[in-house]
């Protein structure tokens, strides 16, 4: 892919690399302070949290609540669409 894109724009190789690894802790960076990182025409990238209730705010207590902490990752609606008529096209 690095190869690709450098042949699509003006960037070598070695730039195209190093970008993408900046994105990537870019990404990472926001995502830990809870930022929603929206990629263009690529994904939506954002934190999530399960947790159980608690009965006021003064109760809520993150290390015994919270259940689960994750990310998730939203491919934008032409990555869907472009899978989507990928698959119909299989035989």
């Amino acid at each position: 892919m690095v190869a690709e894109i450098a042949q699509n724009t003006t960037l070598n190789a070695g730039e195209v690399e190093l970008a993408l690894k900046v994105l990537g802790q870019v990404a990472e960076r926001r995502v830990a302070e809870g930022q929603i990182v929206d990629l263009d025409n690529l994904c939506t990238i954002y934190p999530s949290i399960s947790s159980d209730g608690a009965d006021t705010e003064a109760d809520f207590n993150a290390n015994t609540h919270i259940r689960k902490v994750g990310v998730r990752i939203r491919p934008k609606a032409n990555l869907v669409a472009a899978a989507q008529a990928a698959a119909l096209q299989k035989k």
